[in-house]
């Protein structure tokens, strides 16, 4: 995962909306690394109807797994 974080003059140039995309993106990617510690993240920009992540993992990820991922981020 990228240690490159937004300076500040970055984050006052986001929107609300935009601020949080980006922090759900940091916690979805946390609660994957925890349940699958061996994820490997490129790149997840908020975008413009939500957030995400590309990464690599040894596990597909389906449509099951989205309660554990959901409970994790909670």
């Amino acid at each position: 995962m990228s240690t490159e974080r937004k300076t500040l003059e970055q984050r006052a140039q986001m929107s609300d909306i935009e601020r949080l995309r980006h922090s759900c993106a940091h916690i979805m990617a946390t609660a994957i690394l925890r349940i699958w510690p061996n994820a490997q993240f490129a790149y997840g920009p908020p975008v413009e109807i939500g957030f995400y992540y590309d990464f690599d993992l040894d596990h597909r990820i389906t449509p099951d797994d989205f309660d554990k991922i959901e409970a994790e981020m909670k």
